[in-house]
């Protein structure tokens, strides 16, 4: 059905088109509305979005049909629209066919070129809604595409930044280990308690260098399902010293009883902070009051957790960009540009969404964003589910392991997680080292790194392959990242992979996999 307003100030007007066009009207096919002048037509147009022509007389009281065939052709998606005015008036005439008119008809209307009239129109309004909607498609087919290309670019970033830093970061996990270990064993209950709350900061760093390593492979999150209201209220215990230290009032309203979400803690608790952080920031120069406003609701088959602030807000010119990578409005030296991409970016790999709404008269005008999350579900907990559970355990007798790797520091915390578990450590620093004690005897595990200087992983499992073949399936890879060619060949070498940063509970894991895979019989 074509939806027709008429614009004219003559009642008999519209009872001449009822009557001309009952029959489209009663058979569905033709629908029409009726205003008397032009200011009525615009409250129309606005209360009803489905109106597909405008057929207005020129000539009426309080706004005329110049005036508003003008107000309609400022809509972003204007409306067709047809003149109408005396014969011999073509002055008006030709102002409205320069103002954007489709068409005219002079009174007193012919019927059957009106009907003509209408129908060309409506043609026309219809393909011109096709093309107008193609052209959004391939807009936002060429935007998708280029943003696509920008987190290919970030995420190869971000895979070479997490490399850097895994081995400090392992080396640093490792020794907090070892340190609260060992103060535990002293009996020195505050040095324990301080190297555990070092473990704990470095393993929430190890868990967001994973994050980004994850986005730039382009991986599933793995998800679990999630309390929202802890998510929140651990973004605001990370940030609690800055909000209060800058004068910021926060409003946390995050009802009980809201469905869990599917979703990885870590990384949807980095999303959070970095939305509080940038609301934060958004307040620093602003007089105040200031105020930072956390809400939670359910939304169909979602969560949705919206963080507003009653900042300057983000500026229309570059709203369509505030998610770019490396783009920010905050003044040099004071943001990266990466945090919104980043956040975004984990959204969506947990099937949800990020976005800048509307910030509304409540959240003073500032800005506002919406993150939504999926439910929790049957389905859902299917995707995560919890570890596997570890077989094999501690050996019962002395066993031998080989470490291969050139970082001394990271084979030296490779060694002292192995020892609880009954293993004898041997360490190579060289795959050329590695191949000579390869090649006089034999070994329960080997934990060989990838990238070395004079013969990686691969070279050294491609020796192995061609001369201590029984010894592939005892062996694992200890890797920073995993992308490109690294991981096409561990993906085809079916071995199990230890990430840096690792902690004792992974290398168990990796340890019982090939216990597992190896068996009794094969020794």
């Amino acid at each position: 059905m074509s939806t027709i307003l008429v614009v004219d100030d003559e009642p008999d007007f519209e009872a001449l088109i009822r009557q001309r066009f009952r029959r489209r009207i009663r058979d569905g096919d033709l629908a029409f509305l009726f205003a008397r002048d032009g200011a009525e037509a615009l409250e129309t147009v606005e209360r009803r979005p489905d109106i597909d022509l405008v057929l207005a007389d020129i000539n009426m009281p309080r706004m005329d049909g110049l005036t508003l065939l003008g107000r309609l052709q400022e809509a972003g998606d204007p409306l067709a629209t047809v003149v109408v005015s005396a014969y011999g008036d073509m002055g008006n005439i030709r102002a409205a066919m320069n103002r954007g008119a489709f068409d005219f008809l002079t009174k007193p209307i012919d019927f059957a070129d009106l009907e003509a009239t209408i129908a060309k129109t409506l043609r026309h309004a219809a393909a011109l809604r096709d093309a107008r909607a193609a052209a959004t498609e391939v807009q936002r087919q060429r935007e998708a595409l280029l943003q696509a290309e920008r987190m290919a670019g970030f995420g190869s970033l971000l895979a070479g930044v997490a490399h850097e830093l895994n081995n400090p970061l392992s080396i640093l996990l490792a020794g907090a280990l070892l340190l609260q270990e060992e103060a535990e064993e002293a009996e020195v209950p505050a040095l324990a308690r301080g190297a555990e709350r070092i473990r704990t900061a470095a393993e929430r760093c190890a868990r967001i260098v994973r994050s980004f390593l994850a986005m730039a492979r382009q991986q599933e999150a793995l998800r679990r399902p999630v309390a929202v209201a802890s998510l929140v209220d651990g973004a605001l215990e990370l940030l609690a010293y800055g909000l209060r230290s800058d004068g910021i009032e926060v409003e946390r309203d995050v009802p009980a009883g809201l469905p869990v979400v599917l979703g990885d803690a870590d990384q949807l608790h980095q999303v959070l902070a970095n939305l509080v952080t940038n609301a934060r920031q958004a307040l620093e120069r602003h007089p105040g009051p200031r105020r930072v406003r956390i809400a939670a609701r359910a939304a169909g088959g979602a969560v949705e957790v919206s963080v507003a602030d009653n900042g300057p807000g983000v500026p229309a010119a570059v709203r369509g960009r505030i998610f770019d990578p490396f783009f920010t409005t905050k003044p040099v030296g004071a943001g990266t540009g990466i945090g919104l991409a980043v956040s975004r970016g984990i959204a969506e790999a947990h099937g949800g969404s990020l976005e800048l709404a509307e910030a509304g008269e409540r959240n003073g005008g500032g800005a506002r964003f919406v993150l939504r999350l999926p439910q929790a579900g049957a389905a859902g907990a299917v995707a995560g589910g919890p570890d596997p559970p570890l077989n094999g355990g501690a050996p019962g007798g002395p066993r031998a392991a080989l470490i291969v790797d050139d970082e001394p520091e990271i084979a030296s915390a490779l060694a002292w997680m192995l020892v609880p578990l009954g293993f004898r450590c041997d360490v190579a620093a060289t795959g050329a080292e590695a191949r000579r004690l390869l090649s006089s005897r034999d070994y329960d595990a080997i934990l060989c790194d990838l990238r070395m200087p004079d013969t990686n992983g691969q070279a050294l499992f491609g020796w192995l392959e061609a001369h201590r073949a029984h010894l592939c399936r005892r062996t694992a890879f200890v890797t920073g990242d995993a992308l490109g060619q690294t991981a096409d060949f561990l993906a085809g070498s079916g071995r199990p992979v230890l990430e840096k940063p690792f902690v004792p509970e992974e290398v168990r894991r990796v340890v019982a996999a090939l216990a597992a895979a190896d068996g009794p019989g094969d020794r």
